[in-house]
């Protein structure tokens, strides 16, 4: 059970961050993305999905030390 806690922990914690930009991304600048077109909007904000999920990947180790109080701030 540990395991697919950790699974469904590691999928939220990589994908939140990047929802959350995309979502701050696109509102307040509606104007702009509509003159850019729907396909190049989705697919740049998608790419900035993944990008920023991989970087949190990457950095799990690390967060996952902090976060269990082994690493001080």
């Amino acid at each position: 059970m540990d395991r697919v806690r950790y699974w469904l922990a590691l999928v939220e914690v990589t994908l939140v961050p990047g929802a959350l930009l995309y979502w701050f991304s696109i509102h307040p600048f509606v104007r702009f993305w509509r003159a850019v077109g729907a396909r190049v909007t989705v697919t740049l904000h998608l790419l900035m999905i993944f990008v920023v999920g991989c970087g949190i990947y990457l950095l799990r180790g690390p967060l996952r030390r902090w976060s269990s109080g082994r690493i001080r701030c």
